[in-house]
């Protein structure tokens, strides 16, 4: 081989080094923030485990890994409420909230209801592919830094990142937080392998409530009260309303809006159509709960602070108004052994009416379920078959939770499962 050869090869190779360079991080790594910030999720996602595939012990990129596919599992969900026309009153429903935080679609497709529990059990397979991903984690300190505001979600479907289908935006409408951030700073989150244990956390909360939900029919809820939630639903009482051209919604408390709000809760009346779902739902609750010690076994564990998700007692979270302090953290995991408690059977619910003794064992209720009727769960008579005696879980426990918590445990408990 000549010398003009060699210098030839030599500059192709060069070339292609210096192309592949700026994708690659360390280790040979993808560099997966220009994917990221395209909002090309699936590209993410197909070079990250191209990457595992070679290299199967990297396991920050397989963190990076689980949470594009937790990510992209949000998107397709959003995407198919949009496609569905969920309407912006569905916003305070489970699985409907973030199709309705994207916008309205003039042009909905028609929906039935086996199309929504299809939805459901998509964005549970989707979740479960995530939880999977970051279950094969072994590492214990990871680290990687992860700017919301570079991350872009196509949330409506239309193939273009618009301002508002940016991470940090869709994040603060779906968590409700109204407290402004200097748009100048970026909000950038330097997840850890604590965060690993938590995401997989929220997986199992997910997959619950899904279980839950498919777990019953709400077939006759939706053919009644569907209009009030999308735009073009396939139900009788659609057409009839479609046919005779209704004025515009005008708001929550409008009469149409209210009497439909009354329907849905008389209709909240479901048979039991797969009952292992429950007893899945269980299972994943205890998972939760297992989870949630992992995350703050290494939460508590960290003395650096940076730019942190959730916080132990010497650190700072980059989201506001989360502190956590000595006395939060051993109330948290109180409530976690209460918890666990309560789902393995071991400690009672205490019945809310009067003259009772016994309590509601809610292990029974989720692993030998019935059909459910929420006005009798209300009132009572529903808990009947799951009253027995034992050892009740204190009321003052939970009463004293709301004091450390300053009244604002369940918001607490939503942030770190």
């Amino acid at each position: 081989m000549n010398t003009q050869s060699r210098g030839l090869i030599a500059l192709v190779c060069g070339t292609a080094i210096a192309t592949a360079a700026p994708l690659l991080g360390a280790g040979g790594r993808p560099d997966i923030e220009p994917r990221l910030a395209a909002g090309e999720l699936e590209s993410a996602e197909e070079v990250l485990a191209e990457h595992l595939r070679g290299e199967p012990d990297d396991d920050l990129a397989r963190f990076q890994l689980g949470t594009v596919q937790f990510l992209r599992a949000v998107e397709r969900l959003s995407q198919t409420g949009v496609r569905y026309g969920v309407r912006t009153e569905a916003g305070w429903l489970p699985f409907l909230r973030v199709g309705a935080a994207a916008g309205g679609n003039r042009e909905a497709q028609l929906v039935r209801y086996e199309d929504l529990r299809t939805m459901v059990e998509r964005f549970q397979s989707d979740i479960q592919t995530a939880e999977a991903t970051l279950a094969e984690i072994d590492d214990e300190d990871l680290h990687w830094d992860l700017n919301f505001d570079q991350v872009g979600i196509d949330a409506d479907g239309d193939g273009h990142i618009a301002e508002a289908e940016h991470l940090n935006v869709i994040f603060g409408t779906l968590m409700n937080r109204r407290q402004p951030r200097n748009q100048e700073e970026p909000l950038v989150v330097g997840f850890d392998s604590a965060d690993v244990y938590w995401m997989r956390g929220y997986c199992h909360a997910v997959m619950a409530l899904a279980d839950a939900v498919l777990a019953y029919d709400h077939h006759e809820l939706f053919e009644n009260t569907a209009h009030a939630f999308f735009l073009n639903p396939d139900t009788e009482f659609a057409r009839e309303q479609s046919e005779r051209k209704p004025r515009r919604r005008r708001g929550m408390f409008e009469f149409e809006n209210a009497s439909d709000f009354i329907a849905a809760i008389h209709l909240m009346d479901f048979k039991l159509r797969e009952p292992a779902r429950m007893r899945d739902c269980q299972r994943r609750l205890l998972k939760m709960v297992a989870l949630s010690r992992d995350s703050w076994r290494l939460i508590q564990a960290e003395d650096d602070d940076h730019l942190e998700w959730i916080p132990n007692a010497n650190q700072e979270s980059v989201i506001a108004n989360l502190s956590v302090s000595p006395d939060r953290i051993i109330a948290w995991h109180n409530f976690l052994d209460e918890a666990e408690a309560i789902l393995g059977g071991d400690k009672l619910v205490p019945f809310w009416r009067r003259g009772f003794k016994d309590g509601v064992n809610l292990h029974r209720v989720l692993t030998d379920p019935r059909d459910f009727d929420l006005v009798l769960w209300v009132q009572g008579s529903a808990a009947l078959p799951y009253l027995e005696p034992g050892k009740l879980s204190s009321k003052r426990s939970w009463s004293e939770l709301q004091q450390v918590f300053r009244g604002n445990f369940i918001g607490f408990a939503l942030w770190v499962n």
